[in-house]
């Protein structure tokens, strides 16, 4: 897996994370990707317990340490240095009615009751409105969308499957 190396806050992407676009298929709209949420050791949220987020493995903890690396990037200043100690949670990706709420919401709507959890967005494949994706450049018309609130800043890391 490869990732993505900045805090997380909502932003055009850059290339296709490769969504599942079988309309039959069980997986028909998510990506073969996980998104890491890195936080302060000793913080609440160490716990992993909040529903949408789960706990990882050592293995996948140094994975998403290893790929943070905030020096590398132009992102807003994160609460999490390179140096700081930190724990990491895994953010779940929705599944079922809940990837097709988030999918279909406009990314500045909050929803009510909506679960924790994050969608892939690429309206050029079926998923999600060109509404959404309108002030993206050229070809980076795609973006994730979770929730809670888009507007508040994560410390996360993007895996996906075949990445360098």
């Amino acid at each position: 897996m490869g990732a993505a190396r900045e805090p997380f806050t909502r932003k055009c992407l850059p290339r296709s994370y490769s969504p599942v676009t079988d309309p039959s298929a069980p997986d028909y709209g998510r990506v073969p990707c996980r998104l890491f949420t890195i936080y302060p050791a000793g913080s609440a949220e160490c716990a992993c317990t909040t529903p949408g987020y789960m706990a990882v493995s050592s293995e996948l903890r140094e994975l998403a340490r290893s790929r943070y690396l905030p020096e590398q990037t132009d992102a807003c200043e994160s609460a999490v240095s390179a140096n700081d100690d930190v724990c990491v949670c895994e953010f779940l990706q929705h599944e079922d009615d809940a990837l097709a709420a988030c999918q279909s919401r406009s990314s500045v709507e909050t929803p009510d009751a909506a679960p924790n959890g994050w969608c892939y967005v690429e309206p050029a494949l079926g998923l999600g409105s060109a509404d959404d994706v309108a002030d993206c450049p050229g070809s980076e018309k795609r973006l994730i969308h979770y929730y809670p609130d888009e507007r508040v800043n994560l410390t996360a890391v993007v895996a996906c499957a075949g990445d360098p």
